[in-house]
Order: structure tokens, then C-alpha cells, then sequence
């Protein structure tokens, strides 16, 4: 053959697989190419006949019913048992089983175990097996002598790191506490969002509680043009009167309009703190007046030090910062020499009967010792170290602003108790003065004016409580009230009287006191960090010292043998000890 007839020969071989290789690109006709914008100043628009992520179904409207239907089948049907009326417990119930933010870090913790088990392979040999078919044709001598033969030949193969001065150790132990910061990370998404569902669950009260104090203002602004109205027919009053009551009346009303938008939006932020869509119409049940509005008995120095020890993001952080620092080990191990073990084994079996299989097997130990490598192992250590103490300048960070968070809201929670006291007094003058204005008008003895004038302060008295108690609720930086968890979950289960009950996790003890006079136990009210005599006031207060015993002790060291109790309650607690 030529040279150029080999040269076109190649040339047809070359576009034949070039032809080949481009019938198996992933490509559709007519698929609409997803160009980006021509200008940094021109939004991006999707070109017809795209389907974007996730828009698939998806209906540009809709109603309430057709959102609840979106749901999980479980879900919905929760949803719809308790009629869209939620207890606050009921709430943070469906957040949980619903909230993506709670699994996404559930599932970032799986995958950190998952890598534990990774890394932990390392002390395990690595073994595999292979298999090949080879069809071989040789000459020699100038093609004097050809022969071919076709061979077939299993094998097996086995390394092992025996020693490599404690870098697979740190390997494992970095996992490890990237696994206990991921735990964590999951423990406060909990309480993230456990205390953002309350958050909205009071805000939602509150603007409820605003929005009927409005409507009752325009009762008592319509009561007033009707006064005005009368005194004017009788010829007692002027025009000027029944002129000033609609102002007034017109007032009222925008602002019960802006109260009922308020409550709406913030109905819409419940829902979705719970996980479900915004236009979903859920309610609140009516919080509990009777429970006492109280600063907080503990000191903010315990306060701030059970944050310090309990937190789950500053523990988290703390975790991430011992992580980094097994990383330094680590990097130091990759200069440091290494010792392994190496074995392999096959057989050859040739397609020809006059040969027989040959047996081949190899095994040896290896010592690999770094000399040089650019300088790159010095400066993959000191990258180590830095990044180590970058990692607890964080976790410090952290605990600064752990120590801040708990002061405001320590100070915000007396500050509210004070508020609250002061504002019910209000309220009280504010009716009375009301009361006496209103008829002093009607008897022609009092002015339009005064009237209208303690009308508004009582308008203002009213928002002032239901403020000073929503800022008292959302100051409860630990969570729920639990008296009202309590209460829900006694609901559900059933304790008899003289039962022997744990309280574990008590506080203050409020719940403790709930125990014994609601149910008539027996109760050990224990807690670690909240002093017993702090508790034991909380008892001698409520007048219960003879049924409840109050204990310092850890949840994971309780000094009680088993069988001590009939029932062990802890109310939003777990998370400090689960």
C-alpha cells in the first residue's frame, strides 16, 4: 500500500470515529438552548418551551384547600384533626415534622456518620480482585515465525498501611468531631426553630388580642357619636361635637383596618415558621390570662454560664474547632515515613491443552519515607494550624455573642414583668376614667373633648397591656411557657394521684407546682443549673413544700435508683441533656 493511500486510509478512519463519537452526545432536537442575558444590566428570561427546576405542577393559584391538599398525606391529615386551631404545642409539633431546615441538618448528620465509617476504613486492608481475557499475535525473526495464543488470568491484590505515625487516628478523630458539631448544628436547628414558631405563635396572639382591642375602640367610638348625636337633637351640644365623635369613629376604624392587615401578615409568617404555606389559615387557641406574668428568679450570671455550657451552636462550634485541630496531626503524619504491606496472586490459563496454568504470586513490605515535595508538606501544616485557630477564634466569637444574647435577654424579661405590672394599672385608670367621662358627657357635664380624650387614653391603655404581654412571651428566651406544654401534654397521658413523679429539667420548679396542685403527686423537682433554694421558693410560694422535694443533680448522673418514680416528666428541657 502507498503512503497515500494509507494517509487517506487514516484520514476515513479518524471522521468515522469522530462521526461516531458525536451521534452519542446528549443532545434533543428543538430543545431550547438557556443562553445568559446580553448585559450585565439585562435580567435573564427563560425562553418558551424551558422547564425550570422544579416548576413542573406547580399552579400559579390557588386556593386554601388546594394548598392544604399540597401536604403530606400525614400532615394534612394532622392538620385538619385539630381543625386549623392550633395549641402552641400542637405548633411546634408540626414544625418539627414538617420544617426543611430540621432535615436538612438531620440528613448533614447521617452523612457525617456515614463519614466516620469512611475514614475508619483506613485500618482495614484494601483487597480486590480482576479478571482478564487477552488474545495475543506476535512474529519474530523478520516473520519467520508467527504465533498467537489467547490467555485468560483471575488475579487478586491486597494492600495494607500498617503504621503511618497516627495520621489515619486523626483522620477518625477529625470525623468524629465533625460528626458531634453536625449533632449539634441538628440540635440547634430545633431550637431555631422551635423558637421562631413561637415567636410567630405570640406575635400572631398579640396582633389577634390588638385587632379585638381596635374593634372594641370603635364600639366605644360609636357609643360616643351616638352620645354626640343624642346631646345634639336635645339641642345640648353642637354640631362641632358630633363632627369631632365621627373623626374619632373614622380613626378607630382605619386603625382596626390596620390591625386585622397586621394579624393577617403575621398569620402568614406562622405558617410558614411552621413549614407550611402562607396562605394556609391556621389559628392560634387562646393563650391562658390566669398565668402569672414573673421576672426571672435566676441570676444572670447562672444564666449566662448554663448558656455558656448547654448552647448547641457554640458547642458546635467548639466541636469544629477540635476538629481543625486533629487536622494539624493529620497533615503532619503526610511528611512522616509509613509502613505497608502489599500482596498479589493470579493465575494464567492459556487456551491450549499442551500448557499448563501458571501459578504467580508476589508480597512485600513496603517503607515509603517523604524526602521533598516543594516545600508543600511545611506549608499544608501551617495551613492546618492557622485554619485550627481560626476555628476557636469563631468558637470565642460565638461565646461572646452567647453571653450578650443571654444578658438582653435576661434584662429584656425583667424589664417586660415590670412593664406588664405597670400597664395593667393603666388599663385599670384608663377604664375608670373612661367610665366617669362618658357619663359626666351624657349627664351635660363634661365636654366633648374630655370624652374623646380618655377615650384614646384607653385605647392606648389597651395596646399598652397586650404589648407589655407580648413582649413578657417573646422575653422568655428559653422557649414556650412550659406550664402551657404541660398542661397540653396532660391532656394525652394520665397520672394518678400519690403517683411518685420526676420533674427533670424543672427550672425554676413552675412546672413542679403545677404537678402537685393539679394532680395531687408527689414530685421531685430536679435541675442543674437553677439553685435549689431558687426552687424551693418557687415551692414555699405556691404553698406546696410538703409535696414537692427540689434536687441539684445531673440528668445523665440522677442519684435515684430505677424503679423510684411512676412517671418522669421534662418539659422543654431535653435538648440540654438528651
Amino acid at each position: 500500500m502507498s503512503g497515500k493511500s494509507r494517509s487517506r486510509l487514516l484520514a476515513a478512519a479518524a471522521l468515522a470515529t469522530l462521526a461516531a463519537g458525536c451521534a452519542n452526545l446528549p443532545r434533543r432536537a428543538g430543545e431550547p438552548a438557556a443562553r445568559p442575558p446580553q448585559s450585565p444590566a439585562t435580567p435573564w428570561v427563560a425562553p418558551a418551551g424551558l422547564e425550570l427546576p422544579g416548576a413542573a405542577g406547580v399552579p400559579l393559584g390557588g386556593s386554601p384547600g388546594e394548598a392544604a391538599a399540597s401536604l403530606p398525606p400525614a400532615l394534612a391529615a394532622a392538620l385538619s384533626g385539630q381543625g386549623a386551631v392550633l395549641t402552641l404545642p400542637q405548633a411546634l409539633d408540626l414544625a418539627l415534622r414538617n420544617s426543611p431546615r430540621t432535615r436538612e441538618t438531620w440528613l448533614a448528620a447521617r452523612a457525617a456518620a456515614a463519614e466516620v465509617g469512611s475514614q475508619a476504613s483506613q485500618w482495614w486492608p484494601d483487597a480486590g480482585f480482576t479478571a482478564d481475557a487477552e488474545r495475543a499475535r506476535a512474529s519474530a525473526v523478520g516473520g519467520q515465525f508467527n504465533f498467537q495464543q489467547t490467555s485468560y488470568s483471575p488475579a487478586l491484590d491486597l494492600s495494607w498501611l500498617l503504621f503511618d505515625f497516627g495520621g489515619r487516628a486523626a483522620d477518625v478523630a477529625e470525623a468524629r468531631a465533625l460528626l458531634v458539631a453536625a449533632n449539634l448544628t441538628h440540635n440547634d436547628a430545633i431550637q431555631d426553630v422551635l423558637l421562631d414558631v413561637s415567636t410567630a405563635y405570640y406575635g400572631y396572639v398579640n396582633a389577634r388580642a390588638l385587632r379585638e382591642a381596635a374593634a372594641a375602640d370603635v364600639a366605644g367610638a360609636e357609643a360616643n357619636l351616638d352620645a354626640a348625636e343624642r346631646r345634639h337633637a336635645a339641642g345640648l351640644a353642637t354640631v362641632a361635637d358630633v363632627l369631632q365623635a365621627r373623626t374619632a369613629l373614622s380613626a378607630s376604624r382605619l386603625e382596626l383596618h390596620r390591625a386585622e392587615g397586621d394579624m393577617q401578615v403575621i398569620r402568614g409568617a406562622l405558617a410558614t415558621a411552621m413549614g407550611l404555606p402562607a396562605e394556609l389559615p391556621v389559628d392560634a387557641a387562646p393563650l391562658d390570662e390566669s398565668l402569672p406574668v414573673t421576672a426571672a428568679a435566676e441570676g444572670v450570671d447562672r444564666a449566662v454560664a448554663r448558656a455558656l455550657a448547654t448552647r448547641p451552636d457554640l458547642l458546635a462550634a467548639r466541636a469544629r474547632s477540635a476538629a481543625a485541630e486533629r487536622r494539624i496531626a493529620q497533615e503532619r503524619a503526610e511528611g512522616l515515613p509509613n509502613l505497608s504491606l502489599r500482596g498479589a496472586a493470579n493465575r494464567i490459563y492459556y487456551d491450549a491443552p499442551a500448557r499448563d496454568p501458571g501459578d504467580n504470586y508476589s508480597a512485600q513490605v513496603l517503607l515509603r519515607v517523604p524526602l521533598f515535595s516543594g516545600f508543600e508538606h511545611r506549608y499544608d501544616v501551617e495551613r492546618a494550624r492557622e485554619e485550627a485557630a481560626q476555628a476557636g477564634a469563631q468558637a470565642e466569637t460565638i461565646a461572646n455573642q452567647v453571653r450578650l444574647q443571654v444578658w438582653t435577654a435576661y434584662y429584656d424579661l425583667q424589664t417586660a414583668a415590670l412593664r406588664f405590672g405597670t400597664a395593667q394599672d393603666l388599663l385599670a385608670a384608663a377604664e375608670e376614667s373612661a367610665r366617669v367621662a362618658a357619663g359626666r358627657y351624657r349627664a351635660g357635664v363634661g365636654s366633648i373633648l374630655d370624652l374623646l380624650a380618655a377615650q384614646s387614653a384607653l385605647a392606648d391603655a389597651r395596646a399598652q397591656r397586650i404589648l407589655a404581654r407580648a413582649d413578657w412571651l417573646l422575653s422568655l428566651d428559653m422557649g414556650p411557657n412550659p406550664l402551657w406544654l404541660l398542661e397540653d401534654l396532660l391532656a394525652d397521658i394520665a397520672i394518678a394521684p400519690s403517683s411518685r413523679v420526676l420533674d427533670l429539667g424543672c427550672g425554676r420548679g413552675a412546672t413542679s407546682v403545677f404537678l402537685a396542685r393539679e394532680l395531687g403527686v408527689e414530685v421531685w423537682a430536679v435541675d442543674l443549673w437553677v439553685p435549689v433554694d431558687v426552687i424551693a421558693v418557687t415551692i414555699e410560694e405556691a404553698g406546696v413544700a410538703d409535696a414537692v422535694q427540689p434536687r441539684n443533680a445531673d440528668a445523665r448522673d440522677l442519684p435515684f435508683d430505677d424503679g423510684s418514680f411512676d412517671a418522669i416528666v421534662s418539659i422543654d428541657a431535653w435538648e440540654y441533656f438528651g
